[in-house]
Protein backbone atom coordinates (compact mmCIF):
# COMPACT_ATOMS: atom_id res chain seq x y z
CA UNK A 1 0.00 0.00 0.00
CA UNK A 2 0.92 3.23 -0.87
CA UNK A 3 2.51 5.97 2.02
CA UNK A 4 -0.95 8.12 2.67
CA UNK A 5 -0.22 11.93 3.83
CA UNK A 6 -0.43 12.44 7.31
CA UNK A 7 -3.89 14.01 8.66
CA UNK A 8 -4.33 17.20 9.24
CA UNK A 9 -3.07 17.61 12.89
CA UNK A 10 -5.48 19.40 15.16
CA UNK A 11 -1.88 19.85 17.31
CA UNK A 12 1.20 18.78 15.27
CA UNK A 13 4.19 18.09 18.13
CA UNK A 14 7.30 20.15 18.20
CA UNK A 15 10.85 18.34 16.70
CA UNK A 16 13.58 18.94 18.68
CA UNK A 17 16.99 19.54 16.98
CA UNK A 18 20.06 18.07 17.63
CA UNK A 19 21.09 20.62 20.63
CA UNK A 20 18.15 19.96 22.36
CA UNK A 21 18.67 17.37 25.63
CA UNK A 22 20.17 13.87 25.01
CA UNK A 23 17.16 12.35 27.09
CA UNK A 24 14.69 13.97 24.61
CA UNK A 25 15.96 12.87 21.06
CA UNK A 26 13.38 11.95 18.69
CA UNK A 27 15.02 9.75 17.09
CA UNK A 28 13.31 6.43 15.99
CA UNK A 29 14.72 2.91 16.66
CA UNK A 30 15.43 0.28 14.56
CA UNK A 31 13.12 -2.45 15.29
CA UNK A 32 15.05 -4.95 17.91
CA UNK A 33 17.82 -2.18 19.15
CA UNK A 34 15.41 -0.97 21.66
CA UNK A 35 16.04 2.20 23.58
CA UNK A 36 19.48 3.37 24.93
CA UNK A 37 20.00 4.32 28.99
CA UNK A 38 20.88 7.60 29.65
CA UNK A 39 24.22 8.59 30.21
CA UNK A 40 25.60 8.86 33.21
CA UNK A 41 23.18 6.41 35.42
CA UNK A 42 19.89 6.67 35.14
CA UNK A 43 17.53 9.66 35.15
CA UNK A 44 13.71 9.86 35.58
CA UNK A 45 13.10 12.55 33.64
CA UNK A 46 9.86 12.06 31.12
CA UNK A 47 10.57 11.46 27.78
CA UNK A 48 7.86 13.93 25.69
CA UNK A 49 5.53 12.20 23.62
CA UNK A 50 6.26 13.47 20.46
CA UNK A 51 9.21 11.26 20.76
CA UNK A 52 6.61 8.47 20.01
CA UNK A 53 3.81 9.76 17.47
CA UNK A 54 4.04 12.47 15.01
CA UNK A 55 0.79 14.23 15.75
CA UNK A 56 -2.15 14.40 17.86
CA UNK A 57 -6.16 15.45 16.86
CA UNK A 58 -9.16 15.90 18.99
CA UNK A 59 -12.66 13.81 18.23
CA UNK A 60 -15.08 15.71 20.84
CA UNK A 61 -13.26 15.38 24.31
CA UNK A 62 -10.91 12.27 22.83
CA UNK A 63 -7.40 12.59 22.09
CA UNK A 64 -6.00 10.72 19.31
CA UNK A 65 -2.29 10.21 18.96
CA UNK A 66 -0.68 9.17 15.16
CA UNK A 67 2.06 7.41 14.00
CA UNK A 68 3.24 6.67 10.80
CA UNK A 69 1.85 7.33 7.79
CA UNK A 70 2.23 3.99 5.68
CA UNK A 71 1.35 0.42 6.25
CA UNK A 72 -1.75 -0.94 7.93
CA UNK A 73 -3.14 0.59 10.96
CA UNK A 74 -2.94 -0.67 14.67
CA UNK A 75 -5.54 1.14 17.24
CA UNK A 76 -4.34 0.41 20.60
CA UNK A 77 -6.60 0.41 23.34
CA UNK A 78 -4.96 0.95 26.75
CA UNK A 79 -5.71 -0.58 29.96
CA UNK A 80 -7.54 1.07 33.46
CA UNK A 81 -5.71 3.32 34.73
CA UNK A 82 -3.16 3.71 31.86
CA UNK A 83 -3.31 6.05 28.85
CA UNK A 84 -2.57 6.13 25.33
CA UNK A 85 1.17 6.82 26.36
CA UNK A 86 1.27 3.32 27.67
CA UNK A 87 1.62 2.46 23.63
CA UNK A 88 4.43 5.35 23.17
CA UNK A 89 7.71 3.32 23.33
CA UNK A 90 6.25 0.52 20.55
CA UNK A 91 4.44 3.20 17.95
CA UNK A 92 7.77 4.96 18.27
CA UNK A 93 9.37 1.23 16.63
CA UNK A 94 6.23 0.31 14.92
CA UNK A 95 6.93 2.95 11.88
CA UNK A 96 9.55 0.63 11.25
CA UNK A 97 7.41 -1.79 10.69
CA UNK A 98 6.05 0.10 8.13
CA UNK A 99 3.13 0.72 9.77
CA UNK A 100 0.89 2.94 11.25
CA UNK A 101 0.65 3.41 15.23
CA UNK A 102 -2.85 5.12 16.84
CA UNK A 103 -4.00 5.13 20.34
CA UNK A 104 -6.47 7.10 22.07
CA UNK A 105 -7.30 8.02 26.19
CA UNK A 106 -10.52 6.80 27.19
CA UNK A 107 -12.50 9.31 29.13
CA UNK A 108 -11.18 9.82 32.51
CA UNK A 109 -7.38 9.06 31.43
CA UNK A 110 -4.39 10.88 30.45
CA UNK A 111 -5.34 13.74 28.35
CA UNK A 112 -9.47 12.60 27.78
CA UNK A 113 -10.92 15.95 28.57
CA UNK A 114 -14.67 14.46 29.37
CA UNK A 115 -15.87 16.17 32.68
CA UNK A 116 -19.59 15.20 32.59
CA UNK A 117 -19.62 11.53 33.31
CA UNK A 118 -15.98 11.74 33.20
CA UNK A 119 -16.27 8.03 35.89
CA UNK A 120 -19.03 6.28 33.82
CA UNK A 121 -16.69 3.88 32.37
CA UNK A 122 -20.04 0.91 32.01
CA UNK A 123 -18.47 -1.50 29.08
CA UNK A 124 -21.24 0.10 26.90
CA UNK A 125 -20.31 3.35 27.51
CA UNK A 126 -16.40 2.20 26.54
CA UNK A 127 -17.51 0.03 23.72
CA UNK A 128 -19.69 2.91 22.29
CA UNK A 129 -16.44 5.20 22.30
CA UNK A 130 -14.23 2.74 20.60
CA UNK A 131 -16.53 2.32 18.18
CA UNK A 132 -16.22 5.89 17.83
CA UNK A 133 -12.94 6.13 17.64
CA UNK A 134 -12.57 2.97 15.07
CA UNK A 135 -15.17 5.15 12.82
CA UNK A 136 -13.23 8.60 13.00
CA UNK A 137 -10.11 6.18 11.79
CA UNK A 138 -11.67 4.99 9.06
CA UNK A 139 -12.67 8.43 8.30
CA UNK A 140 -9.17 9.39 8.57
CA UNK A 141 -7.33 6.40 6.56
CA UNK A 142 -10.18 5.16 3.95
CA UNK A 143 -8.77 1.77 2.60
CA UNK A 144 -6.17 1.15 5.01
CA UNK A 145 -6.42 -2.30 7.01
CA UNK A 146 -6.86 -1.48 10.23
CA UNK A 147 -5.62 -4.50 13.11
CA UNK A 148 -7.04 -3.84 16.86
CA UNK A 149 -5.02 -4.14 20.13
CA UNK A 150 -6.40 -4.15 23.75
CA UNK A 151 -4.13 -4.34 26.96
CA UNK A 152 -5.95 -5.91 30.04
CA UNK A 153 -9.36 -3.81 30.03
CA UNK A 154 -8.70 -2.34 27.09
CA UNK A 155 -8.75 -5.67 25.31
CA UNK A 156 -11.68 -6.96 26.83
CA UNK A 157 -13.63 -3.69 25.54
CA UNK A 158 -11.43 -3.83 22.22
CA UNK A 159 -12.94 -7.82 21.80
CA UNK A 160 -16.61 -6.65 22.57
CA UNK A 161 -16.40 -3.37 19.90
CA UNK A 162 -14.90 -5.66 17.37
CA UNK A 163 -17.68 -7.95 17.79
CA UNK A 164 -20.05 -5.73 17.65
CA UNK A 165 -18.52 -4.36 14.84
CA UNK A 166 -18.76 -6.88 12.83
CA UNK A 167 -22.30 -7.06 13.49
CA UNK A 168 -23.01 -3.62 11.87
CA UNK A 169 -21.10 -4.81 9.13
CA UNK A 170 -17.66 -3.48 10.23
CA UNK A 171 -14.16 -5.07 8.76
CA UNK A 172 -11.11 -5.26 10.51
CA UNK A 173 -8.11 -6.96 9.70
CA UNK A 174 -7.24 -8.10 12.69
CA UNK A 175 -7.76 -8.19 16.42
CA UNK A 176 -5.09 -8.78 19.18
CA UNK A 177 -5.45 -8.81 22.74
CA UNK A 178 -2.60 -8.56 25.48
CA UNK A 179 -2.33 -10.07 28.92
CA UNK A 180 -6.05 -10.57 29.14
CA UNK A 181 -8.51 -13.92 28.92
CA UNK A 182 -12.02 -13.57 30.63
CA UNK A 183 -11.23 -16.56 33.51
CA UNK A 184 -7.85 -14.98 34.64
CA UNK A 185 -9.26 -11.27 34.91
CA UNK A 186 -12.68 -12.66 37.12
CA UNK A 187 -10.25 -14.91 39.02
CA UNK A 188 -7.95 -11.85 39.97
CA UNK A 189 -10.85 -9.42 40.75
CA UNK A 190 -11.03 -10.08 45.00
CA UNK A 191 -7.55 -9.57 44.63
CA UNK A 192 -7.78 -5.72 42.97
CA UNK A 193 -8.65 -4.10 45.93
CA UNK A 194 -5.43 -4.77 47.60
CA UNK A 195 -3.49 -4.41 44.41
CA UNK A 196 -5.24 -0.68 43.87
CA UNK A 197 -4.44 0.29 47.82
CA UNK A 198 -1.22 -0.34 47.23
CA UNK A 199 -0.55 2.22 44.69
CA UNK A 200 0.89 5.92 46.17
CA UNK A 201 -1.47 8.64 47.66
CA UNK A 202 0.86 10.91 45.71
CA UNK A 203 4.02 12.19 44.47
CA UNK A 204 6.54 14.86 45.16
CA UNK A 205 6.75 15.08 41.16
CA UNK A 206 6.57 13.34 38.28
CA UNK A 207 10.42 12.12 38.53
CA UNK A 208 9.07 10.32 41.66
CA UNK A 209 6.46 8.90 40.23
CA UNK A 210 8.45 7.34 37.41
CA UNK A 211 10.44 6.11 40.14
CA UNK A 212 7.97 4.48 41.78
CA UNK A 213 6.93 2.66 38.56
CA UNK A 214 10.52 1.40 37.40
CA UNK A 215 11.94 0.89 40.68
CA UNK A 216 8.62 -1.09 42.05
CA UNK A 217 8.61 -2.85 38.96
CA UNK A 218 5.09 -1.92 37.61
CA UNK A 219 7.04 -0.73 34.21
CA UNK A 220 9.94 -2.94 33.81
CA UNK A 221 11.81 -0.96 31.24
CA UNK A 222 12.92 2.65 32.53
CA UNK A 223 13.16 4.34 29.06
CA UNK A 224 8.77 2.72 28.72
CA UNK A 225 8.49 4.71 32.26
CA UNK A 226 10.08 7.57 31.45
CA UNK A 227 7.28 8.24 28.18
CA UNK A 228 4.31 6.24 30.15
CA UNK A 229 3.62 7.58 33.70
CA UNK A 230 3.77 11.47 32.69
CA UNK A 231 0.26 11.04 31.02
CA UNK A 232 -0.95 8.92 34.20
CA UNK A 233 -0.31 11.83 36.60
CA UNK A 234 -2.26 14.93 37.33
CA UNK A 235 0.05 18.06 39.08
CA UNK A 236 -1.33 20.75 41.49
CA UNK A 237 0.13 22.96 43.61
CA UNK A 238 0.18 19.96 46.50
CA UNK A 239 2.19 17.68 43.93
CA UNK A 240 1.13 14.87 41.42
CA UNK A 241 -1.18 12.48 42.31
CA UNK A 242 -2.78 9.63 39.76
CA UNK A 243 -5.00 10.85 36.82
CA UNK A 244 -7.21 8.54 37.33
CA UNK A 245 -9.02 7.05 40.33
CA UNK A 246 -9.28 3.53 40.14
CA UNK A 247 -11.58 2.85 43.02
CA UNK A 248 -13.75 4.85 41.57
CA UNK A 249 -14.04 2.33 38.69
CA UNK A 250 -14.45 -0.87 40.66
CA UNK A 251 -18.12 -0.91 40.09
CA UNK A 252 -17.41 -1.80 36.32
CA UNK A 253 -14.19 -3.84 36.80
CA UNK A 254 -16.59 -7.48 36.36
CA UNK A 255 -18.82 -5.78 34.05
CA UNK A 256 -15.15 -5.01 31.76
CA UNK A 257 -14.45 -9.04 31.48
CA UNK A 258 -17.86 -10.78 31.38
CA UNK A 259 -18.25 -12.07 27.97
CA UNK A 260 -15.07 -10.74 26.69
CA UNK A 261 -14.21 -14.15 25.83
CA UNK A 262 -16.83 -15.34 23.23
CA UNK A 263 -16.60 -12.11 21.77
CA UNK A 264 -13.16 -12.56 21.06
CA UNK A 265 -13.84 -15.50 19.64
CA UNK A 266 -16.29 -14.83 17.73
CA UNK A 267 -14.69 -12.22 15.84
CA UNK A 268 -13.81 -13.75 12.31
CA UNK A 269 -10.82 -11.85 11.49
CA UNK A 270 -7.24 -13.21 12.18
CA UNK A 271 -6.41 -13.15 16.06
CA UNK A 272 -3.82 -13.57 18.80
CA UNK A 273 -3.60 -13.56 22.39
CA UNK A 274 -0.25 -12.58 23.70
CA UNK A 275 0.35 -13.48 27.61
CA UNK A 276 2.97 -12.62 30.07
CA UNK A 277 3.19 -16.11 31.24
CA UNK A 278 1.89 -19.47 30.23
CA UNK A 279 -0.62 -19.35 33.77
CA UNK A 280 -2.39 -16.27 32.46
CA UNK A 281 -4.94 -18.37 30.79
CA UNK A 282 -8.56 -19.72 31.18
CA UNK A 283 -9.92 -23.11 30.18
CA UNK A 284 -12.22 -21.98 27.23
CA UNK A 285 -9.23 -20.16 26.17
CA UNK A 286 -6.84 -23.06 26.31
CA UNK A 287 -9.29 -25.56 24.33
CA UNK A 288 -9.95 -22.37 21.82
CA UNK A 289 -6.03 -22.25 20.77
CA UNK A 290 -5.79 -26.19 20.92
CA UNK A 291 -8.36 -25.91 18.01
CA UNK A 292 -6.81 -23.21 16.11
CA UNK A 293 -8.94 -20.46 16.62
CA UNK A 294 -5.85 -17.98 17.24
CA UNK A 295 -2.31 -17.19 17.65
CA UNK A 296 -1.23 -17.93 20.96
CA UNK A 297 1.75 -16.25 21.80
CA UNK A 298 3.57 -16.57 25.13
CA UNK A 299 6.06 -13.66 26.29
CA UNK A 300 8.89 -14.40 29.17
CA UNK A 301 10.83 -11.84 31.88
CA UNK A 302 7.97 -9.61 30.75
CA UNK A 303 5.37 -8.38 33.51
CA UNK A 304 1.55 -7.52 32.50
CA UNK A 305 2.63 -4.47 30.88
CA UNK A 306 4.56 -6.73 28.27
CA UNK A 307 4.43 -3.98 25.59
CA UNK A 308 6.33 -1.90 28.01
CA UNK A 309 8.41 -3.58 29.46
CA UNK A 310 9.94 -5.08 26.14
CA UNK A 311 8.50 -2.76 23.31
CA UNK A 312 11.15 -4.20 20.47
CA UNK A 313 9.72 -7.88 21.08
CA UNK A 314 5.96 -6.52 20.98
CA UNK A 315 6.89 -4.87 18.02
CA UNK A 316 8.34 -7.98 16.80
CA UNK A 317 5.09 -10.02 17.73
CA UNK A 318 2.89 -7.11 15.32
CA UNK A 319 5.04 -7.83 12.16
CA UNK A 320 5.13 -11.08 12.61
CA UNK A 321 0.93 -10.77 12.57
CA UNK A 322 0.78 -8.83 10.06
CA UNK A 323 3.06 -11.14 7.79
CA UNK A 324 1.84 -14.29 8.89
CA UNK A 325 -1.92 -13.16 7.61
CA UNK A 326 -0.72 -11.33 4.75
CA UNK A 327 -1.75 -7.93 6.08
CA UNK A 328 -0.68 -4.93 4.09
Amino acid sequence: MRGRPPIKPTHQFKRKDSSDDEDEKDEVPELGTGFSQPRGGRSYAPIPLESCFDSVTWLQDIPIYWSGNSGPVFLALHGAGLAASSYGPAARIAKTIPSQFVSFDFRGHGQNRKEIDEYNMVSEVMIAETLQVLDYVREQRPGSNIIVIGHSMGGAIASKACFEDQARGGKISGLIMLDVVEGSAIDALPHMDTIVNQRPKGFKSIEHAIQWAFQSNTVRNLDSARISIPSQIKTSSNGCTFRTDLKRTKEFWEGWFRGMNNAFLGVTAPKQLIIAGSDRTDRQMMIAQMQGKFKHTVLFDVGHLLHEDSPERFAAELKAFIDTFKVR
